[in-house]
């Protein structure tokens, strides 16, 4: 019998969820589909009693008026789904859950997620949460990695309660091209008191180079993520342009990579060509 499923750009129903169901030894369940999915067949498989350990609904989550087989909507646009927190209830049941990644959860939910005892991953990118939704997080004893990225409910006081998390070794506060990012200097404080963390992503955050360099130290071989500019001279204009033609028209028909490493590759690049487009 199966025990993990991925469903990698399948259009998925409701239906199909409910028939996964059936696999009473189901661990891992890997979802990448579109708008189809609902309440029904999310609070389907979380109400199954499952054994689950790896449950990814990242992709219940859906741009409006783009094309699914387009990687680029990872970009921007505003991020739809049907999935509410009505779907996710019963999510505290699922007590083996190891990893949670979710971009269909809000504050009400967090409190469910806060009594899940053996999370070591959880990642709510582009989710509506706040610092209230975040302070439940304090409860875990085993979470390691912890992604907030694109969250605007997200401010220096949900760093405060973040950094009570004495397990914590990823943490990624990073904002993006289309959120407004709340996370600023006062926040540079609250970071230093977590002597865990290895790896933190503060990119399109408010957090200025001169606090940065206050949790450098921090991190094992500086591996905070902050795109350093002063190797870079101001090229021509035609450069720059030439380059981010370049950058898009290989993203663009990259069809077959993840969504997420397409995003990642794009905001790495984008605020060198920001910035170059700024001094030139």
């Amino acid at each position: 019998m199966l025990e993990c499923v991925t469903l990698f750009n399948a259009q998925v129903s409701d239906a199909i969820l409910i028939e996964i169901t059936k696999l009473k030894r189901l661990w891992g369940f890997y979802l990448q589909s579109h708008e189809s999915l609902t309440n029904e067949g999310v609070s389907a498989i979380i109400g199954a009693a499952l054994p689950l350990m790896y449950l990814d609904f990242n992709c219940c989550a859906y741009y409006e008026g783009v094309e699914h087989d387009h990687e680029p909507h990872c970009w921007g646009g505003a991020l739809h789904t049907k999935v509410t927190d009505e779907g996710l209830r019963g999510l505290s049941r699922l007590t083996k859950l190891e990893r949670l990644d979710t971009m269909s959860i809000s504050d009400v939910i967090m409190e469910e997620v806060g009594q899940l005892t053996f999370l070591g991953m959880l990642n709510i990118s582009k989710t509506n949460i706040s610092d209230y939704g975040i302070s439940h997080l304090t409860q875990l004893k085993t979470l390691f990695s912890l992604s907030v990225f694109g969250c605007e409910g997200v401010t220096d006081f949900g760093l405060l309660c973040i950094s009570e998390i004495a397990t914590l070794k990823y943490l990624d506060v990073g904002g993006t091209l289309l959120t407004c990012c709340n996370i600023t200097d006062d926040a540079v404080q609250h970071v230093k008191k977590m002597g865990t963390l290895k790896v933190v992503n503060v990119c399109f955050t408010r957090i200025t180079d001169e606090r940065l360099a206050d949790i450098k130290h921090l991190c094992e071989d500086d591996q905070i993520c902050r795109p350093d500019l002063s190797t870079f001279p101001p090229p021509p204009w035609e450069d720059i342009v030439a380059m981010m033609e370049g950058i898009f028209s290989q993203l663009v028909y990259c069809k077959h990579l993840n969504r997420d490493v397409i995003c990642v590759a794009f905001f790495q690049f984008f605020p060198i060509i920001a910035s170059l487009l700024a001094v030139s």
